[in-house]
């Protein structure tokens, strides 16, 4: 990042991982352009990272992010807008919650989430960053080459067609099968230590 960020607090609570904090309390962490774009710098840098395996993003105990800052999309004319469209949130959550989101404007609640596959469990405030940051330092002592393959075999998963998501989850096999990684992964676990994986 060319300046210091003014509205995301970067640390690293663990080996491999960076937490980002929202931190716009005064506006209930709303948002704006210059929000996203100081999480964007951090991702890209942690993308170009090789030491950097996963990143927790938060936005503290009182609440995560209101959403959108309405200041900022006030000015916006009808193109802009469409621009903030949520249909892969809508699919992911079904047309019936999704319609009582959308028409109420009410939000939901952690359970709530939980059962509509939003999130993948809740914790109490207090406890929910330090079990975030417990799940990232776990994926960050995987190998960085299965891990990506993984999420991006999963991802397409929910984005093509099923015969397509099997030939990427083939491929991204395939990849891995003729990996350093997988090789070093069984040497570790016959030689029972600590693999010491590469990314390759």
């Amino acid at each position: 990042m060319d300046h210091p960020a003014q509205d995301i607090v970067v640390e690293r609570p663990d080996a491999g991982v960076v937490q980002i904090t929202l931190h716009r309390p005064e506006f209930r962490n709303a948002l704006r352009t210059q929000t996203l774009a100081e999480i964007a710098d951090v991702l890209a840098v942690a993308a170009a990272d090789s030491q950097i395996k996963a990143v927790v993003l938060t936005g503290g105990l009182e609440c995560f992010a209101a959403g959108a800052d309405v200041r900022e999309m006030a000015p916006l004319g009808p193109v802009d807008i469409l621009t903030h469209e949520r249909q892969r949130h809508w699919r992911a959550i079904g047309k019936a919650l999704t319609m009582q989101m959308v028409l109420t404007g009410q939000p939901i609640n952690a359970q709530m989430a939980l059962a509509a596959g939003l999130v993948v469990e809740v914790d109490e405030p207090e406890s929910a960053l330090a079990r975030s940051v417990e799940i990232a330092s776990v994926i960050a002592t995987k190998p960085a080459l299965a891990i990506r393959l993984a999420k991006e075999a999963v991802l397409r998963a929910y984005e093509t067609p099923l015969a397509e998501g099997l030939v990427a989850e083939r491929q991204a096999f395939a990849l891995l099968a003729a990996s350093h990684d997988r090789n070093e992964g069984i040497a570790a676990l016959l030689e029972k230590r600590t693999p010491d994986f590469t990314g390759r």
